[in-house]
């Protein structure tokens, strides 16, 4: 049923890239029969907004129209509109400097006008520009400046909903999942609050998330599932891809290998259709993980190199602190412990001290530890080993979570027995789902021997009759 749905979604998405033609085709004829320049500068905006999905290029060159006609209207809301249009392109376009220079130009412009949504979209959107280049401490400052507003004004939910669910995003990049948490909850409840189901949706992602790195596999499950769901009903095949691709990770760590791949190999057919690398390199080194986990090491090393080909194109050093990691454990595993493997654990130990990602720091200082220890190098695993033991406790300090519903001894208990019994559930539902298609067969033989019965039964009592006849 879920891969008929796939390919539902699939097909859908050739279908809205039609009719998102149809409008910007559409807008391009209103532009030719605009009745004054106001109507066209509105115009110019849309298609800018229309385009940003379809081609990145186009779009600016719309906003970059749009703002040259704002100018000369005097009109700076729709200047900083066109700027703001001009930012995201060329985020998306993965030129963080030139988006950073049109969103403070924008900024600048709301704050003469006193426009605070236009203020508040502009700071999540320089958030976002950090997060990508993998400053998260950066994207972090503005999001605290979105929060001071709320807290000032509690106004335009909408904005800082989304804000602080990308904060939570942040925070646990950083490692940080007390603060991913509360900021992820936070949004939650304004979204609910506005009844807002797309952000909703990336909000139960997200706690998903968390639940899934503290091993709480069935809260994790759960989330993700409410959040497909919404995806599904909405049409958002960038975020059912999300959503499978981190509900596969859930079975990998459950090791359920062959439901994992399922998941993950889903989740790569539909982000092969869109356009964003970022989506690309995360499927590729999820399931490289679990081609390793499952012990399939050339599958596995085929998808991470794909993923570091398409991190190093981008500049996406989170991801490629992962990849550098399995390839490192990978050629451990082809080659024994050798300069390949430090070379590679290295790279990625300084990629991850760089961003501040204490928990790959972590990983990396033990494997190096590990190596260097085979090697009968006692000196050089000692280095590592006191990094290692400097970096747990760093990472314990942040994660002192707060005894609330979510992490709770009675609720941790609670929750290790409902994921028991959600394990009893699925195989009892599986042993059904067998008798069901023993009986289906059964049925199908003795309908099949009827069927044939009939058949002879007709043909002897025709003959029969034809005899009859001739007599």
């Amino acid at each position: 049923m879920r891969t008929f749905q796939i390919a539902i979604f699939c097909f859908a998405i050739s279908i809205n890239a039609i009719g998102q033609n149809k409008k910007i085709d559409s807008l391009k004829t209103c532009l030719l029969t605009a009745k004054n320049q106001e109507q066209q500068l509105n115009i110019l905006i849309e298609l800018g907004i229309q385009c940003r999905n379809v081609s990145s290029k186009k779009s600016i060159e719309y906003a970059l129209k749009a703002q040259a006609l704002a100018q000369e209207l005097n009109l700076e809301k729709k200047e900083a509109k066109s700027l703001q249009i001009q930012g995201i392109a060329k985020r998306n376009q993965n030129k963080y400097k030139e988006a950073l220079q049109c969103m403070n130009k924008a900024l600048v412009i709301y704050q003469e006008q006193e426009e605070h949504e236009g203020i508040l979209k502009c700071l999540n959107s320089m958030a976002l520009v950090y997060s990508h280049e993998d400053n998260y401490g950066k994207a972090i400052e503005y999001y605290n400046k979105i929060g001071e507003h709320w807290k000032e004004h509690r106004k335009y939910s909408r904005v800082c909903a989304t804000a602080f669910n990308n904060a939570g995003a942040a925070y646990f990049r950083l490692g940080n999942y007390n603060k991913s948490l509360e900021y992820n909850k936070l949004a939650l409840s304004l979204q609910t609050e506005i009844n807002y189901d797309i952000g909703k949706a990336r909000s139960y992602n997200n706690i998903a998330v968390i639940y899934f790195k503290n091993g709480l596999y069935h809260k994790a499950l759960k989330m993700y599932q409410a959040a497909l769901d919404i995806f599904e009903e909405k049409g958002q095949c960038r975020f059912i891809a999300t959503a499978l691709n981190n509900m596969g990770a859930v079975y990998q760590k459950q090791e359920i290998f062959d439901k994992a791949l399922n998941y993950q190999k889903k989740a790569l057919k539909l982000r092969k259709k869109l356009t964003f690398s970022k989506d690309l390199e995360s499927s590729y080194n999820s399931l490289g993980v679990t081609y390793y986990e499952k012990g399939d090491n050339y599958a596995s090393l085929d998808c991470f190199h794909k993923a570091l080909s398409l991190e190093e194109k981008i500049k996406s050093r989170k991801y490629m602190v992962e990849s550098l990691y399995y390839l490192a454990k990978l050629s451990n595993r082809f080659h024994g412990f050798d300069n390949n493997v430090i070379d590679y654990a290295e790279r990625s130990l300084a990629i991850a001290e760089e961003i501040g990602a204490l928990r790959d720091v972590l990983n990396a200082c033990n494997l190096l530890d590990t190596v260097y220890s085979q090697l009968n190098n006692e000196k050089k695993a000692a280095v590592y080993r006191k990094k290692s033991e400097k970096t747990k406790l760093a990472l314990q300090e942040l994660e002192k979570f707060k005894a609330d519903e979510y992490y709770s001894v009675k609720v941790l208990k609670q929750l290790k027995s409902e994921n028991e019994q959600l394990q009893k559930e699925n195989a009892e539902k599986e042993m059904r789902i067998a008798k069901k298609d023993r009986k289906l067969s059964v049925w199908w033989c003795i309908s099949g021997a009827l069927a044939i019965a009939l058949v002879v039964s007709w043909l002897f009592g025709y003959r029969r009759i034809l005899s009859g006849k001739t007599s």
